[in-house]
Parts: structure tokens; sequence; C-alpha cells
């Protein structure tokens, strides 16, 4: 069974009146007319994190080609597979609301080639953008670890802000296109041993100028 041309729904808490959640990929699949509609104010997360992801995979692959900031007024986080293979997806406008970004929130977007995530989030989980066409990523200044790129293999250039203390496990692993990751942290950046896993040999690493010895030394980065 599946769910076409939805065109509005509401979900509310039945003693408060409040929208507060909607399951992992419960409207995926769902045709774009859906609209606005969909999300409304007082939504503190997209779609919330469970045990039950499985049970939701046959919803997968909806229609809907772009996100606005409108849609997701008040969403605290967008929980993990909340697009999961959305790949008519082209456009997404995150709000201010946002901190979280979930795991495999946005994975295998094919035809999602930008994103700016805003200051506001604090947190990006594993492979929330694995396998996206990502071309361009603008990260938030306040993200301390990098993660959830793997497989990225459009993005061919990325700056991690100073707030950037950790290249986390799988970060842009096989990424096959990036040539530069420019790194603007006053201090040295720990390193995952299987975050640049994949990359090519060519992949240019720009650091502050006080700081290219400290890498060099470092047993992660030089190898």
């Amino acid at each position: 069974m599946k769910i076409r041309a939805l065109k509005a729904f509401t979900i509310r808490d039945s003693e408060t009146g409040d929208l507060t959640s909607i399951a992992n990929g419960a409207i995926a699949d769902v045709d774009d007319t859906l609209g606005q509609s969909l999300i409304e104010d007082g939504l503190a997360e997209a779609y919330e994190d469970g045990s039950n992801n499985e049970a939701f995979q046959k919803f997968t692959n909806r229609s809907i080609t772009s996100v606005t900031a409108d849609m997701l007024e008040g969403v605290t986080k967008i929980g993990q597979y909340a697009f999961y293979a959305c790949q008519q997806l082209t456009s997404v406008t995150i709000p201010n609301s946002v901190t979280g970004i979930g795991n495999s929130a946005f994975y295998y977007c094919t035809a999602l080639e930008s994103i700016i995530i805003p200051d506001s989030v604090t947190s990006i989980e594993d492979s929330a953008f694995e396998r996206s066409g990502l071309k361009s990523v603008t990260l938030s200044n306040n993200i301390k670890k990098v993660m959830g790129f793997a497989n990225c293999q459009s993005l061919e250039s990325i700056t991690l802000p100073s707030s950037v203390t950790l290249l986390e496990w799988h970060a842009f692993k096989n990424c096959t296109s990036l040539i530069s990751i420019t790194i603007l942290s006053p201090t040295r950046i720990s390193l995952d041993s299987t975050a640049l896993e994949g990359t090519s040999d060519s992949l240019a690493i720009y650091v502050p100028t006080e700081l290219v010895d400290t890498y060099k030394e470092a047993s992660s980065w030089s190898n």
C-alpha cells in the first residue's frame, strides 16, 4: 500500500493540541502536492527517532522536490530517514529552529546538489547526507564533529569552520571527487582513521600557516 496525492493532514496531541512528532519515514512516497500544510507550527522533530526504521522502508523514494523553511517552521530536529532516498529533491532550506540532522536524513538524495546548514545546527549524525548529489556544502559555524557525507562523489571541496574539533567516522569516505579541505580551526583537529578513506591521493588539506608543521607531525594526518 502506498499513500499518494495526499494534500494535507494534521496530527495533534489529544491533550495539548500540539503537533509534536511524525514517525520515521511516515510520509515518504507522498506526492509533492502535500505542500506546506504537511509540517505545522509547533513540530518538535521532523520525524521522530525510534526503533522501527525498517518498518518504514517501504515508504521511501517519494516525489517531493523541495523543502522550504516554512515547511520546517518550529522543527528542532530533522530525524533519521526523514527524506531518505527522495531522488527528486533538489532544494532544501533549513530554518534556524533546527539544531540537529539525524542519521540518514537525506541519504541518497541524488538530485540535491547544495545545502546551507545554519549556525543553529550543532550536530549532524552518521550518513545524514551519504550518497547524495551534493556539490556544495556550507557547514554551521557551531558544529564540532563532522560526519555524514560519505560517498558524496560530486563533492569537490569543503571548508571546516573554526568550531570543528574532529573529522568523525566515515566523514568523507569515498568522496572521490574531493580535491580540497580547508580547515579554519586555530588548533589541530582530530581525524578518525576512516574519515578520508577512499579519497584521492591528490586531496589537498589547507590549514593555518602556523599549524602546518603540527599537522605534518601528527601520524593521523601525515598518513
